[in-house]
């Protein structure tokens, strides 16, 4: 069992979003693995987590910005 972490994500289109610890991935040749520090809600995340702006894969973490270190 891999190493985890807290993570805000949701596996449906609209507001149903889960707060749980999901496993680290192990980054794959020509990937970074970043530690985030610090991550912002800005207009565009919260229309994203609605499911009104720029559709993508789910499941999918919430938050398009952020700060942090490569590990």
């Amino acid at each position: 069992q891999g190493k985890t972490q807290k993570a805000i994500y949701r596996t449906s289109m609209g507001r149903n979003l889960i707060l749980d610890k999901i496993t680290i991935p192990e980054p794959k040749e020509g990937e970074l693995l970043i530690k985030v520090e610090a991550s912002t809600i800005n207009p565009s995340d919260r229309l994203f987590i609605g499911g009104l702006y720029s559709k993508k894969n789910l499941p999918v973490g919430c938050g398009f910005e952020g700060t942090g270190t490569v590990v």
